[in-house]
């Protein structure tokens, strides 16, 4: 291959010789090249109850599922050969988590078998406890990975989708004030 660089001649065979065999197209070498990235089937997010959190104060967090038009995921008991949704956690230091409290899921039946879904939108409800020595003003990230299996008709994806929330501690419980804390918050990520 040559090129020019600075208006000189430059032969990049030699170059890329340790490196291997370049001589392929780049459609051979990166399969994806010139390829349009696929749409999502499936977006998440999470909402915590509030911006501001209290030391020691469970709140709620929803893990939003938004289905694109003709998808779905399965319950945590698909019912048939489908996956199952999970979602993994990484929270800070001293912050613990249960649920999540399942929607009822949508019966789907194909081929004489019984699949419980999920279409359209739906939130799981999580309970976050935050530690009790969680210092004032502490901004936190709360992170989640949904791992699931989205379908269409056609085919199936096992995606592994991460999602994330911030807040910020508030002096003590009954002192929150979400709507400063929400734009603190705002202010410091802009």
């Amino acid at each position: 291959f040559v090129g020019s660089a600075a208006g000189r001649a430059v032969d990049f065979s030699l170059a890329a010789a340790p490196f291997g065999d370049f001589s392929g197209s780049a459609a051979q070498l990166f399969p994806d090249f010139g390829q349009k990235k696929k749409e999502s089937l499936l977006a998440v997010g999470l909402v915590p109850e509030s911006a501001a959190i209290a030391p020691g104060k469970p709140f709620k967090l929803l893990v939003t599922l938004d289905h694109k038009s003709g998808s779905y995921s399965y319950w945590t008991n698909p019912g048939g050969p489908g996956m199952g949704t999970k979602v993994v956690w990484t929270l800070p230091e001293g912050f613990r988590v249960s649920g999540p409290q399942w929607p009822s899921p949508q019966l789907y039946q194909n081929g004489g078998m019984t699949f419980y879904t999920y279409k359209n939108k739906v939130s799981l409800v999580y309970t976050v406890i935050p530690p009790e020595k969680l210092r004032p003003g502490t901004q936190v990230e709360l992170r989640a990975e949904v791992d699931t299996q989205v379908c269409t008709p056609r085919t199936c994806t096992p995606p592994r989708l991460p999602a994330s929330a911030r807040a910020i501690a508030a002096p003590a419980a009954g002192q929150a004030d979400p709507a400063a804390a929400a734009q603190e918050i705002i202010l410091s990520y802009t």
